[in-house]
């Protein structure tokens, strides 16, 4: 009975078995295929290194007749916009600021801003909530009379960085 459980279990491996009962190719003439041999030459990690992707910056190959990517362009230097409110009022118990702004003149959304003294220096800041056509809005946490008192904006575009487009 044993023997020929053995005698089943030697048919089952097929022509697949070496002499020496352990799997493999069918015989040393066949060819390898050429990862397989790559991975018993420099290891499951030398192979892993070398099939991950190439970042989008970087030449992927320097092979004759691959055409070399130009170098990244340099961000555009985007000054900061100096403007002023052109009304004030309280919404929710808040008070909102409209600027003399908006995205015809560059200003986006979530960009930050200063309402400043007379003298020039800074008095309170604030994020843009909304933008239309030549005006923003914000909210400020301070009193009608301290916006009426200090009138003049500064955007920070230089400071700002757009996540439109980005890849995550």
């Amino acid at each position: 009975m044993i023997r020929a459980v053995d005698d089943h279990q030697r048919a089952s491996r097929g022509a697949a078995t070496r002499a020496n009962g352990t799997p493999g190719r069918t015989s040393p003439d066949q060819p390898q295929h050429g990862l397989l041999a790559l991975q018993r030459q420099i290891g499951n990690a030398g192979v892993a290194r070398m099939l991950q992707r190439t970042p989008k910056d970087r030449q992927t190959t320097d092979a004759p007749g691959v055409k070399k990517r130009p170098p990244a362009k340099p961000a555009k230097k985007v000054p900061d916009i100096h403007t002023r409110i052109i009304k004030a009022d309280i919404t929710a118990g808040r008070t909102r600021i409209t600027i003399a702004a908006g995205p015809d003149q560059g200003v986006q959304k979530y960009m930050s801003g200063q309402l400043l003294k007379a003298d020039g220096s800074k008095y309170m800041s604030f994020t843009i909530e909304a933008t239309e056509g030549g005006a923003s809005t914000a909210f400020v946490d301070t009193t009608l009379d301290d916006v009426r008192a200090h009138s003049q904006v500064l955007i920070k575009a230089s400071e700002f960085v757009s996540m439109e487009g980005k890849e995550f």
